[in-house]
Order: structure tokens, then C-alpha cells, then sequence
């Protein structure tokens, strides 16, 4: 492969950030990997891994694609059941995923999934006179058996002392201690009888540490801890569907739309400001934001969000056709602000408030005022704020983005002021505003603006008198010196070279500096050169440098704003350099949250951040907090 071709990348660059006044919607369906198109949960897991319970398994998704996990005929370390119900995790980061049948717990350092038994409390009668207040755990395991736990699981919460708290139906609410993969049931107290037989819709936490459970059938209840019993507060609601808390409320969807429980007066209501609350048919799904808006998904009349008691739909005056039509699922909120949306029939849909963050410019056939091709491997900014573009193999484009207008340069034979090649390598402006076009094929081009022409330089080695054609880096360090690095061809090799003004010719610098595919200067004006498996600190004035091995060839060079040194690999991810020590101190790759190992351009957005393309996605690196964004297809990119 032609060396040239790994820059094409870049193009992830040739991007603009624009504001748009409705959030773009995207869909993702059983065309993009998602097991089944019923959707019923949603849950970002601290990694940052999107989960998708669904009616055909267990779905995660990393921005880029799918890993699908189903239930293994005989295979007790895969997923219990294929129909899920409920995603969360424990303290330990550890998936749990309530099913049609049980619980799994997926352990993603050994890639298995442990299923949940329990031990069955009922030795006696399924009801039961309360004899005594508190009953113990470990009095309570010796004096039960394990049994499977095959029950439906509604829900699965997290408690502020760790506990996993199970919502079944048929062995009602269930824990299990942190690390314990065997649960307990917790009896339901109704004035002097407890049962341990009844069903779970919702559980949720309160500001306070409460927990609120809703039983199907009963109404409202709450989970005493002194005593380890589930006590019911209030039967103004039978039968709910959904169940959120805002802290000071309980929110209840039904059949019948929608309810509020106020918790310190004791009372429900639904004397909502905004009418139109009661007029929303069934509320089968809600979420509480953290602006405290409520999030409320219908049976078939979309989404809405109730905040400051008025109610708008989701996408603020705009259309809930465009929420792919069905039953609302499920709503979950990530830690990006993007609100994911879980339907019966019309799999994920994404709401992005950034979106379209990207937007991709591009060659637009039979249309001269257009880029004038779409594999673009250089990019110049000049003097004026134009876009001079290099593409692969159509040339030279100007791009005037205040205008949006394009001037397209080609090679045309037999015309020596033309472009000298069609394959643009590398675009570089010099202290005098002038514009130098390295090509992979033939050379050097200086761009003249009063002649809109092109004058042709060669680099040549005086020794052998033959041309290294193939210009792939170009390079203007502080002291306006002009740099061109050439690639070897054959038995040709390359060299470094620097422009005479004077004499207005490149000379040969040092034959050992070959193959270099980039060049950078540091804020002391240290040169410096990556090859195909070194780090160079270039001497330019007695030519004594300094190799660094690395094993993977160099393809950038960058000092941040810290005055750090890193060092963009292909295959070798990204690495830091200490020039006090001259070693490298740190490498970051995909197994520290790095998209791909193929670093291929690096720059700083003086704010904090050092932005990474790669072969599989454009990163944002936080240089203070160590930590990735990536950003894929989903978020714009092609």
C-alpha cells in the first residue's frame, strides 16, 4: 500500500461545528447489529458502554458497533434468558441483568455471566402471622434451601449499602449482600400478615436513601431496613406501569396517565398546572433528568418532558412522528447529555443536543464550485483564512470558507505551470505567505499568486544526480528555514532537504534522514523527525542526532500547551516523551480507553484537550484528567 494512503484519515478534520435549533434524531436497528428491535432497557455502564436489554438478548454497544450476548444451550456461563427486563450494576462494576427468567451477572474480566438462585423463605405457609420483628440472614439461609430463581424480573436497583435489591414477579422484592449471587426474600407486611408472594413493578431511591417499591395489584410501598420488610404506604394506585422519584415525589405512570405521590404529605394527586398531563393516555416509561425535568414515554403519543409545570414535547415544538413510532420503552440520559430512547418496534432512537457536531464536505459530482476530491491527505491554512486542500489523486483545492466558494488546481501535461501532480502529499505556507505543494509522484510545487501559475522544484542529490521524487513531508521551523522530507522508492532512498532562498533551490541536508513522515519543532526549537520506527532529534547545524527507537513508525509529532511531547504511532498507540530523560514515560492505547493504536495526527485546542485521529475514530484526549472521548459515525463522522 502506498505509504500516502494512511493519511487519509485527516479528513475527519475537514469538518465545522454548527448550531442547529432542532436536535437531530438517529436511529439504530437490527440493520446496524441490534439483536431485535424491542428495546425495554437502557443502561451506560461506568466504562461508558451503551446496554440494551432487548426481547432476543443482551446488546452492547461501543459507538461503532454491536456485541450481542444470548443464552447458550447448556452453557451455564451465558445469559439466562434472552428476553431482559432490567440493566444496572453493582459497586464493583459488575453488569446485572434481570430476564423473563432470573438474574445473570456479567463479569467483563472474564467475559461470563453468573446466574442468580435464592433462598426460599417460605418453610411454613405462604402467609404467615408476624412472630417475630427482625430475622437474620445467615438464620434465614440455614433454615431455607437454594432454589433456582426463574421468576420475570421488572426491575434491579443498587441500594446506598450496596445491596442489589431484585423486583420479581410471583417471589416478590428480593437482595442480595454485596458479592453474593444468592438472594433473600423480603416479606410484604399488610397490617398483621406477610407474604412473600406477590409481584414487583418498580424500585426506586428517594433523596433520602428511601427505598419505594410498587407492587403489582397493591399499590405503593416501602422497604423498611430496621426490619427487613416491605410496608405498604399507599393503595390510591392499584396498578402502575412505571415508577420515577424526583426526591420529593413519586411518580407513577398508568394506564390512565399520570400520578404523583407526595411523600412528605402522604397524598396523591394529579392536579397538574399543565391540563394537558391528563390527557396523556398511557405513560408507560420516565425519567428524571438532572435539571429535574421529567422525562415521560407514551403508548403512542411520543415523548414528553414536565418541568416547572409545563409540559413540551421532547423535541420543543417539534415533531413526535420523528421518534420512530411505537410503544415508548424505555429513556435513559448518558453522562454526554444524550437522551436514548428504547421503542416496541423501532429499536433506538439517539437525541444529541450537540448534534450534528460534524458535518462533512465533500466533491459533488458535475459540480466545479465543489472539493475537488474526497480522499484529502493536506491541509494549509493561509494568510487569508483560506482552506488550501490536498487529495489523493485530483489535485489541489482552495477553499474560501467565507464565501464557501472552491478553485480547483490539476495537473495538465505538457503544461509545466500546472501542478506538477495530482497526488497532493503535504501543503505548507512559508514566512513570506507563499504556498509550497509537496506531491508523491513528481516533487515540489511553489504556489504564485500573481500568476495564479505554479513554478516546479526538484530534490536531487549531487552525489548520484538522481531525483527524489516522492515529497512527503514539508516543514517551516522558527528560524523560516523551509524542510522537505523525501520517501525512498525502490532502491532509491530518501533524504532530508532544506531550501536555499538564495540560490532558490532545495539542497540536500543528511541522506540518514530518510523515510521521514513527519516533522515537528518544540517551544525551544528542537527539530524533530519520526520514521518508520524511530523518533529523530534533528541537529541542524552539526548533524549529530539523537535516535529513539519505538518499533512502530512515527506518524506525529506534538508539544502541547504544557510543553509535553507526544508521539502518534501507527499500531504503537500514543506515546509521551521525557526530554529530560530522554525516554519514553507513558504509552496510551485501545486497552486505556484509546480508539484504535494508529495515532495519525495530534493537535491542541489550548483548552485542555489534544485531539487524536485515528484509523477508527477522532478522540479527544483530556490531558489533565488522562481521560478519552470518542467520537464516531454516530456523532457526524463518515
Amino acid at each position: 500500500m502506498r505509504v500516502f494512503l494512511i493519511l487519509f484519515i485527516v479528513l475527519l478534520n475537514l469538518t465545522k461545528v454548527f448550531s442547529a435549533g432542532t436536535p437531530i434524531i438517529e436511529y439504530l436497528g437490527t440493520e446496524n447489529g441490534l439483536s431485535h428491535n424491542m428495546v425495554r432497557c437502557i443502561y451506560q455502564d461506568p466504562k461508558g458502554f451503551m446496554w440494551f436489554g432487548t426481547r432476543d438478548g443482551l446488546d452492547r454497544y461501543d459507538g461503532y458497533g454491536f456485541e450481542v450476548f444470548r443464552n447458550k444451550f447448556n452453557d451455564k456461563n451465558s445469559l439466562v434468558h434472552n428476553i431482559v427486563h432490567a440493566i444496572t450494576s453493582d459497586a464493583n462494576d459488575r453488569l446485572w441483568i434481570g430476564t423473563r427468567k432470573g438474574v445473570s451477572v456479567y463479569t467483563d474480566l472474564f467475559g461470563r455471566f453468573t446466574t442468580v438462585n435464592y433462598y426460599s423463605t417460605e418453610n411454613k405457609a405462604t402467609e404467615n402471622k408476624v412472630t417475630v420483628n427482625k430475622p437474620t440472614l445467615n438464620k434465614a439461609a440455614a433454615n431455607s434451601k437454594v432454589l433456582p430463581f426463574l421468576a420475570v424480573v421488572r426491575d434491579l436497583m443498587r441500594d446506598g449499602k450496596g445491596r442489589m435489591l431484585i423486583g420479581s414477579e410471583g417471589l416478590g422484592l428480593l437482595y442480595c449482600e454485596p458479592g453474593k449471587y444468592i438472594a433473600t426474600q423480603i416479606p410484604l407486611e399488610i397490617q398483621d400478615k406477610v407474604s412473600v408472594r406477590y409481584g414487583v413493578q418498580s424500585i426506586k431511591m428517594d433523596k433520602k436513601g428511601q427505598v419505594w417499591v410498587f407492587v403489582q395489584n397493591l399499590g405503593l410501598c416501602r422497604l423498611d431496613y430496621k426490619y427487613m420488610k416491605l410496608k405498604l404506604v399507599s393503595t390510591d394506585i392499584a396498578l402502575a406501569i412505571c415508577m420515577e422519584t424526583d426526591g420529593d415525589n413519586i411518580w407513577l405512570g398508568t394506564n390512565n396517565g399520570l400520578f404523583r405521590y407526595h411523600i412528605l404529605q402522604h397524598k396523591t394527586d394529579r392536579p397538574f398546572a399543565d391540563k394537558r398531563l391528563n390527557t396523556l393516555g398511557a405513560v408507560n416509561s420516565l425519567h428524571i433528568d438532572g435539571s429535574g425535568g421529567l422525562y415521560i414515554g407514551t403508548i403512542n403519543r411520543g415523548i414528553y418532558i414536565y418541568k416547572d409545570n409545563r409540559l413540551n414535547d421532547l423535541l420543543q415544538g417539534g415533531n413526535n412522528n420523528a421518534v420512530n413510532n411505537g410503544i415508548i420503552h424505555a429513556i435513559y440520559i448518558d453522562k454526554d447529555a444524550r437522551t436514548w430512547i428504547g421503542t416496541s418496534v423501532g429499536g433506538i432512537n439517539i437525541i444529541d443536543p450537540t448534534k450534528k457536531k460534524f458535518e462533512t464536505i465533500s466533491h459533488i459530482q458535475g459540480n466545479e464550485n465543489s472539493l475537488g476530491g474526497n480522499a484529502i491527505s493536506a491541509f494549509c491554512e493561509d494568510n487569508h483564512h483560506d482552506l488550501w486542500i490536498g487529495t489523493e489523486s485530483s489535485g489541489l483545492s482552495v477553499w474560501n470558507r467565507k464565501r464557501n466558494t472552491f478553485l480547483n488546481y490539476t495537473n495538465v501535461p505538457g503544461n509545466p505551470k500546472s501542478v506538477s501532480s495530482n497526488v497532493i502529499t503535504s501543503v505548507e505556507m512559508d514566512y513570506k505567505n507563499e504556498i509550497w505543494i509537496g506531491t508523491f509522484t513528481d516533487g515540489l510545487n511553489r504556489y504564485n499568486r500573481a500568476t495564479n501559475d505554479f513554478t516546479r522544484y526538484k530534490c536531487i542529490d549531487p552525489q548520484t544526480g538522481i531525483e527524489s521524487k516522492v515529497v512527503f513531508t514539508l516543514f517551516q521551523d522558527r528560524d523560516s528555514v523551509l524542510w522537505a522530507g523525501t520517501l525512498r522508492r525502490g532502491t532509491l532512498l530518501g533524504a532530508l532537504y532544506r531550501l536555499n532562498r538564495t540560490a532558490n533551490k532545495f539542497e540536500l541536508f543528511d541522506t540518514r534522514l530518510s523515510d521521514l513522515f513527519t516533522l515537528s519543532e518544540d517551544s525551544k526549537g528542537t527539530l524533530w523527525g519520526g520514521n518508520l520506527n524511530q523518533l529523530i532529534k534533528i541537529d541542524k547545524t552539526g548533524k549529530k542526532h539523537r535516535f529513539y527507537d519505538v518499533g512502530y513508525t512515527v506518524r506525529a509529532i506534538y508539544e502541547d500547551s504544557n510543553h509535553n511531547l507526544w508521539v502518534g504511532t501507527e499500531g504503537g498507540g500514543m506515546l509521551l516523551f521525557d526530554r529530560h530523560l530522554n525516554r519514553f514515560t507513558s504509552r496510551y492505547t485501545t486497552e486505556n480507553g484509546l480508539s484504535s493504536n494508529s495515532v495519525l495526527s495530534l493537535v491542541d485546542d489550548k483548552v485542555g484537550n489534544l485531539w487524536v485521529s485515528t484509523y477508527n475514530g477522532l478522540v479527544k484526549f483530556n490531558l489533565a484528567k488522562r481521560s478519552f472521548k470518542i467520537f464516531f459515525q454516530n456523532d457526524g463522522l463518515q
